[in-house]
């Protein structure tokens, strides 16, 4: 009897070990499969790692935020971004700067939650804030352009204390595109609509930044399928940025003087066309955003995979704010 017990203490004991071996074994190549790809990025991505780093953490994403725009604001220290939650319906606007130091405002529409689509992205020039909100099936009441003052940001509650919403009042719609992205300056703003299928264009419509109405485009620049973000550096180079679903990101660069005229009328605007990028940088799938900073050599890139949405890729540290060299 004793014998068949220390017998069977022993099987039990090998059998507990080889379980345990065969869990190390299992653990340490999820480690280093982990760790190779982590070191693989830098040569998969090689002039995306080597032009731009680390500025802040993108704030929320504990809580469940995923953003989906990215602003500078005041000052290139402090950034302002844009997106919903996870876990439900409400929009933030979420302030953090360079030491991680965060504000966050739920955004509100006339006292009422607003149906936003996962596009919702942001701009800052003039001391205003624009958020435009795609249009989908689902949101097709609340989609445009929303304007707010950069005070709203400082206002206080009746107990002194700092507001924790804003409401963002009512929007303005156009018929033009779909307000997928933004990108302003002190003159103009550019609202741009991404086509989610192959080869059908979007576009990017200009306009003033005294057209509240957003009434009287100035310019329509056709542009290729899923483009999410654009900057106009100066009156010679555009940066656009595009990706579809899972698969790599490209950073593009176009030289404005080379853009053709074409036999396309969009509200009696024949609309331009850009000829091939003369540079394009890959970077990570999932990426966004795009805003330019004051000096205009380095452009803000943020990335939804960090997010409690896709999880992953906090695996591979895509939950930070980037800022990328361009010149």
């Amino acid at each position: 009897m004793g014998n068949n017990q220390e017998e069977k203490s022993k099987i039990l004991n090998k059998t507990m070990t080889i379980i345990g071996i065969i869990f190390s074994i299992i653990f340490m190549s999820i480690f280093l499969i982990w760790g190779s790809l982590n070191v693989a990025k830098f040569f998969i991505y090689q002039d995306f790692y080597n032009l731009s780093k680390d500025v802040a953490s993108i704030p929320g994403i504990k809580d469940g935020f995923v953003a989906s725009g990215i602003t500078y604001l005041n000052s290139d220290n402090t950034y302002a971004l844009v997106g919903s939650m996870n876990k439900n319906d409400k929009t933030y606007l979420y302030v953090v700067d360079s030491s991680n130091e965060m504000r966050s405002y739920e955004l509100l529409s006339n006292g009422e939650n607003i149906k936003v689509s996962s596009n919702m992205d942001i701009a800052f020039s003039n001391n205003t804030i624009y958020l435009v909100n795609e249009k989908s099936v689902d949101n097709e009441l609340t989609y445009g352009i929303y304007t707010i003052s950069i005070n709203e940001l400082e206002k206080k509650d009746s107990s002194d204390k700092p507001i924790t919403y804003i409401d963002i009042k009512s929007r303005v719609s156009t018929s033009i595109n779909n307000c997928s992205y933004i990108f302003a300056d002190s003159n103009f703003v550019y609202i741009g609509s991404t086509s989610y299928e192959d080869n059908i264009t979007g576009n990017i419509v200009k306009y003033s930044v005294f057209d509240s109405d957003f009434s009287v485009p100035l310019d329509i620049y056709s542009t290729s399928s899923f483009v999410k973000g654009a900057s106009f550096i100066d009156e010679e180079t555009i940066v656009l940025i595009s990706n579809k679903g899972f698969e790599d990101t490209y950073i593009g660069m176009f030289n404005l003087s080379e853009i053709r005229l074409t036999s396309t009328l969009i509200n009696g605007i024949n609309v331009k066309e850009f000829n091939d990028p003369f540079k394009v940088i890959k970077g990570p799938m999932l990426l966004n955003g795009l805003d330019l900073n004051s000096s205009k050599d380095k452009l803000l890139i943020i990335s939804t995979s960090g997010s409690s949405k896709y999880i992953f890729g906090s695996m591979f540290f895509s939950n930070k704010i980037r800022e990328l060299t361009i010149s």
